[in-house]
């Protein structure tokens, strides 16, 4: 499930070793390059922007290391 913004997201557990136990509220999606013209098409960049209530910067991390814990 891709988050969006407003979901509450966390770093999968398989991923807590490197990146590190977060979670918190998604703020922005990020994707790049935005390709009106074949929407199936991957993009090169798929990021999430989210808030860790125990850190004061906001977190980036890709979408692939994080999973949705509670839809807006």
């Amino acid at each position: 499930m891709k988050p969006q913004v407003g979901d509450i997201i966390q770093v999968k557990e398989e991923h807590w070793p490197t990146v590190g136990l977060h979670s918190g509220l998604v703020t922005q999606l990020v994707t790049w390059p935005e390709d009106l013209f074949d929407p199936a098409k991957s993009p090169l960049v798929d990021y999430v922007v989210f808030q860790d209530p125990s850190l004061i910067n906001p977190v980036q991390l890709q979408t692939q290391y994080v999973e949705v814990i509670s839809r807006a």
